[in-house]
């Protein structure tokens, strides 16, 4: 996350949380109930084809 002179902060955008944290996904009513709020979240970069190479992590942060 990045901050600026003006104490904003570089916002990101998450489509999905994987089952394995979730078991149903996200949901409205979990939004409403605040499930999710302060959830960490990374987003790798993976060779599907080769995930025996590695990843790369291309962000992360809390979900606010």
């Amino acid at each position: 996350m990045d901050a600026r002179n003006d104490l904003s902060v570089n916002n990101s955008q998450a489509n999905a949380l994987p089952a394995a944290v979730y078991n149903v996904g996200m949901t409205a009513d979990g939004i409403t109930r605040g499930d999710y709020d302060d959830a960490e979240f990374i987003t790798y970069l993976i060779n599907y084809e080769a995930p025996d190479h590695g990843h790369v992590i291309l962000q992360s942060g809390r979900i606010g």
